[in-house]
């Protein structure tokens, strides 16, 4: 391999790893001068593009306790603030999905449970539609007592897991920089 070929493969060798060469080839038969070559390192700071990009948080809100009349899907005025806080942050956010959750303690059947749980999401489901929600951005599930917070041994934990929780995702905008 004669030392033009040589300096061939290797400019070809660095251009595959990301260095690019500039130079000019000249031999026998050129100007008589040996090849030169000259590397032209990459900017070790690019330029950055801004790119924007949406993170993900999720917010739960959940209604505890004394929201429901006993026993009942009947929602009471306590939990009108909550409920309005997920009506504006809904109002602000048109493309939020919301996910209404429903669950019990394990006092009582199951089945009971299960309706009981599936009815108060839906009412909170049809309080949010009467505020202006669009019901399609609503599901609406009861889990009775398959998902407590706390153990069931005391009324307090009891309590805690008597409850309906509203999750949704806020997409909210962030700058962030890449690198091209």
């Amino acid at each position: 391999m004669n030392r033009c070929t040589k300096n061939i493969v290797l400019s070809a060798l660095l251009l595959s790893i990301g260095v690019a060469v500039a130079g000019e080839v000249s031999g026998p038969g050129a100007s008589g001068s040996d090849w030169k070559s000259e590397l032209v390192m990459p900017d070790p700071r690019p330029k950055p593009k801004d790119l924007w990009n949406s993170i993900m948080a999720e917010e739960p809100v959940r209604l505890e306790g004394a929201s429901f009349a006993s026993g009942s899907a009947i929602l009471l005025h306590s939990a009108d603030d909550k409920l309005n806080q997920v009506v504006d942050v809904a109002r602000q956010h048109p493309d939020l999905k919301l996910e209404v959750s429903g669950h019990t303690d394990d006092t009582g059947s199951a089945a009971a449970n299960q309706k009981l749980s599936e009815d108060r999401a839906a009412a909170v489901k049809a309080y949010l539609v009467r505020q202006g929600i669009s019901a399609s951005r609503i599901v609406a599930a009861g889990y009775a007592g398959t998902q407590p917070l706390t153990d069931n041994k005391t009324e307090i934990g009891r309590a805690a897991n008597r409850r309906v929780e509203v999750r949704y995702e806020v997409m909210d905008d962030v700058k962030i920089c890449a690198i091209k």
